[in-house]
């Protein structure tokens, strides 16, 4: 992405980013933003994690020696930055919110796409000779570290939602996107069990990432993609018209039919 430099005038900082009106924890999410921009990979929650937990208010009241990690650059920006308001206005200067915004969303976009281009090669290799040695145990396991990826970013972009004040619609559109490409992977891709062997005989094994998902979601995060659902309809109501085919399928979940129905009303949504 390509953005031209603004005037310095132009990036005078808003009232809502000053140091003595933030919070410790408000500071932490908006450096770690800014930094991560600069990142080809990493989302705002992933930047310097092991250090982001090492800054705490206590560390903020030793001597600022301290604050820097020799051979570490990025973790020193992000104490000093998090610490000392003179670091905290000139780091905030480098990108505007909005700019901020543009580039969590592309960022965010081409991790979802890395991670269902993942799924797809997984899918489309369970045919071929190699693969067929492969248990339906170790499709599953596979299938499941991929879904556990895609959740984690639907997961993210819940968490960016939560705080980030402009570029909402833009997230919620590629939040959107991501749902749709996971209801469109619902094909079972189980290789064929083997004849006889008593661990298998008998066994319907469906495996897919619409599965993994949606229609046997993980214990441990039952309800995030309905959540997404959720804010997706709160924030751009209309963006619900281009999952009504997905949503309407026989063997979508109670749960998910029910509430996609009732946000649709809510929305106006003819179905």
């Amino acid at each position: 992405m390509s953005v031209s430099p603004e005037p310095s005038s132009e990036r005078s900082l808003p009232p809502d980013t000053n140091f003595n009106s933030t919070s410790l924890d408000q500071r932490k999410r908006d450096v770690r933003d800014i930094l991560s921009s600069f990142d080809v990979n990493d989302l705002p929650s992933e930047y310097c994690s092991d250090i982001c937990i090492r800054i705490t208010n206590e560390q903020s009241t030793r001597p600022n020696s301290e604050w820097t990690v020799f051979g570490d650059l990025r973790a020193t920006m992000l104490t000093w930055g998090v610490h000392d308001s003179d670091g905290w206005t000139f780091i905030n200067k480098w990108i505007p919110k909005k700019i901020r915004a543009q580039l969590f969303c592309e960022k965010l976009q081409r991790r979802f796409q890395r991670e269902f281009d993942g799924y797809d090669k997984i899918a489309n290799s369970i045919n071929e000779p190699e693969a067929q040695s492969q248990s339906p145990a170790h499709v599953s396991s596979r299938i499941a570290q991929a879904a556990g990826k895609i959740n984690s970013l639907v997961a993210e972009a819940l968490l960016d939602l939560d705080f980030r004040s402009v570029g909402q619609k833009h997230t919620a559109r590629v939040l959107l996107e991501a749902i749709e490409e996971i209801c469109m992977r619902s094909r079972n891709i189980s290789p064929a069990l083997l004849e006889g062997d008593p661990l298998t005989s008998g066994m319907e094994l469906e495996i897919s990432l619409y599965d993994a998902l949606i229609r046997r979601p993980p214990a441990t995060t039952p309800m995030v993609i309905l959540e997404a659902l959720t804010r997706v309809s709160d924030i751009s109501p209309g963006l619900l018209q281009a999952l009504k085919i997905r949503f309407e399928a026989p063997d979508i979940p109670s749960t998910y039919g029910q509430r996609f129905h009732e946000l649709c009303t809510q929305a106006g949504v003819v179905l």
